[in-house]
């Protein structure tokens, strides 16, 4: 569609796509205009939208052009084959992870059940099939965790080294949030498998394999983002600067709690960043109705309810974690408790992900407007620790019926939602204005949406951070 119509329908619940969308005469028209997107090339886009959480970089644009070669000259089939790509990579990255989560000895049921709820998940669905880099990550970092436990369970030889190290590479180049907290979480046991190796000569191959992928790391990254604006992006330290000598007075003690209560509200008490990982389409103008609008509201409250009781599990089940971990450094050594800590680099992946998130959200006072897709690489290890991880934090005897409950409770989300994401789609983009419900899910659409929208650019309201910023569509 052209920029005019997206306008149209863009954050306007009220607007449905053209009648001939779809159409065969649709996809001709596009094919009649390609004169348009030849002069395009997707390798001339910014390299970096936002610090450390948007970069489009040389990987996807390289495997999408790869794939797009021998249809090159065909807009249409160009998109098709990409998009069944996507599909492909996706399907793949599940696949691996069932291998991870058995070789992080998550029982067999519960494994399959875990990527039940991740394969029929409407996030999953919903990027899954886009062309963009999230699905790449996806896929690179479930590779990389594959080939990190294999590492990690003996196999240190120079196939799995160089594996590793052109993953991590390859995910430099793809998005930076998961190579600063999936390499950080993959590096360390990685490095501890080849570091016990008996004999020199396997120690200085090991030391100059993890030389060789930090380096590559670096030169990937310097060459995607050559020329680019990324330092524009890194405006976010300015805006702290500023709010700390603001608050340097009334104390900076109050300043950071706010600021981090903010962030813990955004991205698990029900803020957008939370309502886009469960089911917010579109523009995130779109979410998914469910029955109706009571039930609806009912299942958002269910859902950040869990969510914060998953949070306090965590970190209950954490702490005693370090509690066990700490008695064993005091009583056997410090190396076992240190290969004990980095033995499932998921869950650590994870922990610095969302670690890695509040700073961001913080520094920036989220300029890079935190979406529930950022986590999508990692929406496994999310799922997991709410069914799988959060159970450490209760006694033996009631761990299998924890488990038990929250799968059950994943499951039914996961299929209501992917059920009515159908209906939520169709009815706001295709069915007239009377022929469907979502005259009541719009609602819901005017507590997401911006409430100041014209056809040219929409002026974004309700958040803390929103004060004078405007997005042009």
């Amino acid at each position: 569609m052209r920029d005019t119509e997206l306008k149209r329908i863009m954050f306007h619940v009220n607007e449905r796509v053209p009648k001939s969308y779809g159409t065969e005469g649709f996809f001709k028209k596009i094919r009649r205009d390609t004169d348009a997107y030849r002069n395009y090339s997707p390798l001339q886009a910014k390299a970096v939208r936002s610090p450390l959480t948007s970069v489009y970089g040389f990987v996807p644009y390289a495997l999408y052009a790869t794939i797009v070669y021998p249809f090159r000259n065909d807009i249409v089939t160009s998109l098709g084959a990409c998009r069944f790509a996507s599909v492909a990579f996706t399907a793949l990255a599940i696949f691996m992870w069932s291998r991870i989560l058995r070789r992080l000895h998550v029982r067999k049921v519960h494994a399959l059940a875990l990527i039940a709820v991740v394969a029929f998940f409407p996030l999953t669905a919903f990027i899954g099939s886009y062309v963009q880099p999230d699905g790449i990550a996806f896929f690179i970092v479930s590779a990389l965790l594959i080939v990190t436990l294999r590492i990690r369970d003996g196999r240190v030889d120079a196939r799995h080294a160089i594996a590793y190290a052109v993953l991590v590479a390859a995910l430099y180049g793809t998005k930076l949030q998961f190579a600063a907290t999936v390499g950080l979480a993959t590096v360390v046991p990685v490095a501890i498998a080849y570091v016990r190796l008996a004999t020199v000569r396997r120690r200085a191959f090991a030391v100059s394999m993890l030389f060789f992928s930090v380096a590559t790391m670096i030169a990937v990254t310097r060459w995607v983002t050559q020329g680019s604006d990324a330092d524009s992006y890194f405006q976010g330290r300015q805006t702290l600067t500023s709010a700390l000598a603001e608050h340097a007075s009334t104390g900076l003690t109050t300043f950071f709690s706010t600021e981090i209560r903010l962030a813990m509200g955004d991205l698990y008490g029900g803020g957008i960043a939370q309502q886009s990982f469960w089911g917010l389409f579109g523009w995130l103008d779109t979410p998914i109705h469910i029955v109706n609008y009571r039930i609806t509201d009912g299942v958002s409250l269910f859902e950040t309810l869990g969510t914060l009781l998953v949070i306090i599990t965590i970190a209950v089940s954490s702490i005693l974690g370090l509690n066990r971990l700490v008695r064993i450094g005091r009583t056997r050594s410090g190396g076992v408790a240190l290969r004990l800590a980095t033995n499932d680099p998921a869950f650590n992946a994870y922990v610095l992900f969302v670690a890695l998130f509040i700073v961001l959200f913080v520094v920036s006072g989220d300029l890079f407007r935190a979406q529930g897709r950022d986590s999508y690489a990692l929406e496994v290890v999310a799922f997991a620790s709410a069914s799988w991880y959060g159970a450490r934090a209760f006694p033996h005897r009631w761990r299998r019926m924890y488990s038990s409950l929250a799968l059950v409770s994943l499951t039914t989300l996961s299929m209501a939602g992917s059920a009515f994401a159908l209906t939520t789609i169709e009815d706001r983009f295709y069915r007239p204005l009377a022929s469907g419900p979502y005259p009541d899910v719009a609602k819901l659409a005017s507590k997401i949406a911006p409430t100041d929208v014209t056809y040219d650019s929409v002026k974004v309201t309700g958040h803390p951070h929103s004060e004078g910023i405007s997005a042009t569509l």
